[in-house]
């Protein structure tokens, strides 16, 4: 009986060990991943400027428009200086007429990107816009 009950324990000791190596393991890959996750997460912010070269889409339900001052570094995801949103949401139809407000009016506009381009690839999505 006692050595049943020994290669029990040697048994769980085995167990215990691997899920500790697991855990390690685990640990390791969830830091990688969020280092390479991370590396695109840059979102760029734009010097107050005018909207210039606005298209809006009907099929895809985006506007794209570019701004007359640079931006700040960019995603590493854009590949184009437009700025895009979808305007299919009410908060997207709200900038969508800031956007033809300043446009129209010559106003300047500030923008801050998500730091994301996962509304349209190698474009960079808007968070919010501001009409200094």
């Amino acid at each position: 009986m006692k050595a049943a009950q020994s290669r029990d324990c040697f048994g769980l000791f085995r167990v215990l060990k691997l899920r500790g190596k697991m855990k390690t393991l685990l640990s390791a890959v969830s830091f990688v991943a969020a280092l390479a996750l991370g590396s695109n997460a840059y979102a760029s912010t734009s010097a107050p400027g005018l909207v210039t070269n606005v298209i809006v889409s009907q099929t895809q339900q985006l506007v794209y428009f570019v701004q007359s001052d640079g931006r700040s570094t960019m995603p590493s995801c854009a590949t184009n200086q437009a700025w895009v949103f979808s305007y299919s949401s009410l908060a997207g139809q709200g900038m969508l007429a800031a956007v033809l407000a300043a446009y129209s009016s010559g106003k300047s506009v500030y923008i801050v990107g998500t730091g994301d381009c996962g509304t349209l690839n190698g474009y960079e999505a808007i968070n919010y816009i501001t009409l200094p």
